[in-house]
């Protein structure tokens, strides 16, 4: 299933008023690994999943560099998306049962797990 642009602005407009107040709208991993299974690279779905683990591995580093935080892990340098999206859908297959849980957590564990610090 594709997802149009027009179609993810408009999601990400409601879903304030679809949520209460009181909690917080996240992605959950199983959304994330639909995103991240497409096999087509070019559809916006596997931009999605990509860009939000390049994100995530991006801020989780640059913590680490301002010494901020200790993630726990250690990207390489040569890590592309693509294998950021590989990592992640391989330690979501293993984890199945945790996946209804935020994706931002569970892709961190996925990259702790990975790429630990060396």
């Amino acid at each position: 299933m594709a997802i149009t642009l027009k179609t993810l602005l408009l999601t990400a407009a409601l879903l304030p008023l679809a949520a209460p107040a009181t909690e917080l709208v996240y992605m959950t991993g199983r959304q994330l690994l639909d995103y991240c299974k497409s096999t087509d690279a070019t559809t916006l779905e596997r931009g999605l999943c990509e860009g939000y683990l390049t994100g995530l591995a991006d801020g989780a580093t640059t913590l680490r560099t301002w010494q901020r935080a200790a993630p726990g892990f250690c990207v390489p340098a040569d890590a592309s998306p693509f294998r950021l999206r590989e990592v992640f859908v391989e330690w979501a297959l293993d984890y199945e049962s945790e996946l209804d849980n935020a994706a931002a957590g569970l892709a961190l564990n996925a990259f702790r797990q990975h790429f630990p610090c060396r």
